[in-house]
């Protein structure tokens, strides 16, 4: 009698245990619309990103509004993403305007043909680009939907473009049966750390696929569409698939990701690298113990080595990624060339074109210098310069003037703030210090995703640079 009873107590204090980490988490329902309001509009008024801006928030019912202007297409994108990572949002509907910097539709396709040129994957990927009055329409076929995403990324990367019409068509002549294709996107559903399994079904139709049920926010509503992009897929319906808070229980993401194997996590990882467009599976090497993943092996740019680290870091199960990807560039490339492109890249960027940045390569390895406006525009400035094809390493050097400096406090409360409305950190098991700028992140997350989504918060609440020690402690080790 006395052992039933202690059981049934040990079991009503995991129980409460378990919803005290759900809620703590993942529940918004105490958040009301002008909370959800206020959290949006703050970010976006204090973001280096959207400045200047003259973005309006409207919240009814978890459904956000954006309307207002931005002078760029990177910046409207970035609202958008902003409201849809926002605890409680159900949707975002944007009627922003674009009021980009006048250039003729001729200087704007010159520069969309070098970026595409100078692009690592896309200098391979031929397609057809026109462009009237700003307006970037864009046809051809290809061989994957993440080939014609990553088109419209380096179309959006030049500045003066309105607005991107992506005409291109996935050129598929697999001819999977629908139990493979339904296989293979239940499969990366389970194998995507912001996927919860339980909560979406999947039914094809002749290739066309249609998701239903709930999912946690907007942005893993689209990452649900991602996954179902699987070779063999005709179109993917999201229609039905709901934005739900109440329904999405993360517990079921906490016990598989405990259970998951070392072998299930490689196998992961490794189908996933078959669909980036950046990564050579043949050339990268996954090895896993203990949920820790290494890579290995030899890429010819920075872009795709960083490309498999992110895709082993969004794979459900893993704690850490170390990685020891050589890179190499080809022989073909000199530094020369490489600085050149680099330049143009530099010039046509909707955020970078007014500084002067100072470029030193050597052997493919770049240094760059000189002054921004913010730590935003220093760390984009590293991810344009990324993607270029030759590029084997970056020391970004840059910095920032003074009036870009904000007081340690204020950086502070920023990040605090930004991390309590993030749906995919637990807040409360984070500590910010920061000194001069530099951001200290101490306490413990659940996966690596959780950890490098911590640590770009960090960055975006203004941090000149990000000290994470951050550790992996398992739930099942808590």
């Amino acid at each position: 009698m006395l052992t039933s009873r202690i059981a049934k107590f040990m079991l009503i204090g995991i129980v409460a245990s378990l919803l005290a980490i759900s809620s703590a988490l993942w529940a918004v329902d105490y958040a009301s619309d002008s909370d959800i309001n206020d959290a949006i509009q703050r970010r976006i008024s204090s973001d280096w990103g959207m400045r200047p801006n003259s973005i309006v928030v409207e919240t009814n019912n978890g459904i956000v509004k954006l309307t207002g202007s931005v002078d760029n297409i990177l910046a409207s994108d970035r609202a958008i993403d902003i409201a849809r990572t926002t605890k409680g949002v159900r949707s975002v509907i944007n009627t922003m305007d674009i009021n980009p910097i006048k250039r003729t539709d001729e200087e704007i396709l010159k520069d969309i043909t070098d970026a595409i040129v100078s692009d690592a994957v896309a200098d391979h990927i031929d397609i057809n680009v026109k462009v009237t009055d700003g307006v970037v329409t864009t046809s051809g076929t290809v061989d994957s939907f993440a080939e014609s995403d990553l088109i419209e990324r380096v179309v959006k990367g030049v500045k003066g473009v309105k607005k991107v019409e992506n005409g291109i068509k996935n050129l598929d002549k697999s001819n999977r049966s629908d139990e493979d294709i339904k296989a293979d996107i239940e499969g990366r559903l389970k194998n995507d750390v912001l996927m919860s399994r339980a909560l979406v079904n999947v039914s094809v139709n002749n290739g066309n696929v249609k998701l239903t049920g709930a999912i946690g926010t907007p942005k893993t509503r689209l990452r649900a569409k991602y996954n179902a992009e699987v070779t063999g897929t005709k179109s993917v319906n999201i229609d039905d698939l709901e934005v739900d808070w109440s329904r999405y229980d993360k517990m079921s993401d906490f016990e598989f990701s405990i259970h998951r194997s070392d072998p299930e996590i490689k196998s992961a990882i490794e189908d996933a690298f078959h669909y980036d467009p950046r990564v050579n599976p043949n050339n990268v090497g996954v090895y896993v113990k203990d949920h820790i993943v290494i890579l290995t092996g030899n890429a010819t740019h920075l872009s795709s080595a960083q490309a498999a680290e992110n895709d082993a870091v969004d794979t459900f199960g893993v704690w850490q990624v170390i990685n020891r990807i050589n890179v190499k560039s080809e022989p073909s490339i000199d530094d020369s060339a490489l600085s050149d492109s680099i330049l143009k890249a530099l010039m046509r960027d909707p955020y970078l074109g007014n500084f002067h940045i100072k470029i030193a390569i050597l052997n493919g390895n770049v240094t760059l210098s000189g002054n921004v406006d913010s730590p935003f525009s220093k760390r984009h400035a590293g991810e344009v310069v990324l993607n270029i094809k030759g590029i084997v390493s970056i020391n970004n050097k840059l910095e920032f003037e003074n009036q870009a400096k904000e007081i340690d406090s204020a950086i502070k409360d920023k990040i605090d703030y930004m991390l309590s409305w993030s749906p995919f950190v637990n807040s409360e098991k984070i500590n910010v210090d920061v000194k001069d700028g530099m951001v200290i992140l101490t306490g413990s997350v659940n996966s690596a995703y959780e950890n490098k989504t911590a640590e770009t918060i960090a960055q975006d609440g203004g941090a000149n640079t990000v000290v994470n020690v951050l550790k992996v402690i398992p739930p099942s080790e808590k």
